[in-house]
C-alpha cells in the first residue's frame, strides 16, 4: 500500500522509478525517499531559475519536489545505464525522462514529449544515499 505522504509525489513517479531501478539492490527502502539518508546533500548541475544548487536533508528535497506536478507532467523515463564506480560507495546512473510542461490552466500542452537526459551521482553509506548530484 502507498505511504499517503509519499502519495503527493506521484507526478514524479517515472524519476522515482528509474532511480529505484539503478539502485535496485545498492539501497533499502520502499520509495525513492526512503533511500535517502536524513541528513543527505543534493547537489543540482542544471541551473533554473528559482532552483536551488544545494540542499541538505530528505525534508529540503521533499519540500523542494511538493507540488512538482503541477508545473511538469512525467510521462516516463528510459535508457538507464549504471556505473559502479571504482571509488567505493559511488553509483552513476544515466537516464532519460520524458515530460511536458503542464499550463497554468492545468491542462497538459499538446505537443511530443521532450526528452531528457540526465545523470545523477550517488554516493553511498549504510544502505542509505548520502550525497547526491543531479
Amino acid at each position: 500500500m502507498r505511504d499517503p505522504a509519499c502519495a503527493a509525489f506521484s507526478a514524479l513517479d517515472p524519476f522515482f522509478d528509474i532511480v529505484r531501478q539503478g539502485l535496485a539492490g545498492l539501497v533499502d527502502g520502499d520509495h525513492y525517499f526512503d533511500t535517502i539518508a536524513p541528513d543527505a546533500v543534493f547537489e543540482f548541475r542544471y541551473r533554473f531559475p528559482g532552483w536551488p544548487t544545494k540542499l541538505v536533508g530528505r525534508e529540503a528535497l521533499m519540500a523542494l519536489y511538493a507540488g512538482y506536478g503541477e508545473g511538469m507532467a512525467l510521462h516516463g523515463a528510459d535508457a538507464l545505464v549504471v556505473n559502479i564506480s571504482q571509488t567505493p560507495g559511488v553509483v552513476i546512473l544515466e537516464y532519460e525522462v520524458q515530460g511536458n510542461a503542464v499550463e497554468a490552466t492545468w491542462r497538459v500542452n499538446n505537443q511530443k514529449p521532450k526528452f531528457a537526459l540526465y545523470f545523477n551521482r550517488i554516493w553511498q553509506r549504510e544502505c542509505q544515499s548520502i550525497h547526491l548530484e543531479e
